[in-house]
């Protein structure tokens, strides 16, 4: 498995995924694979819909603490 090392991270940042680590008890690698999953989940449906000339939708709510997929678009 690949492995990411990241420059200069601003330690404010790694404070906070820390602490949301702890809460969803995690451990740092895994929530901030959990977190690019979810954000590139909801990137590439963006532009999955931009390409198929859908109209301009806003994202108004993402269940991230749910594994089902409950987000709800506005078009």
């Amino acid at each position: 498995m690949p492995a990411l090392q990241v420059r200069d991270f601003p330690e404010d940042l790694y404070e906070e995924l820390k602490e949301c680590a702890e809460r969803e008890h995690r451990s740092i690698a895994q929530q901030t694979t959990f977190i690019l999953d979810r954000y590139l989940r909801i990137y590439r449906a963006k532009a999955l819909m931009e390409e198929a000339g859908a109209p301009d939708f806003q994202l108004i709510c993402v269940n991230l603490d749910n594994s089902q997929e409950e987000s709800q678009w506005a078009v």
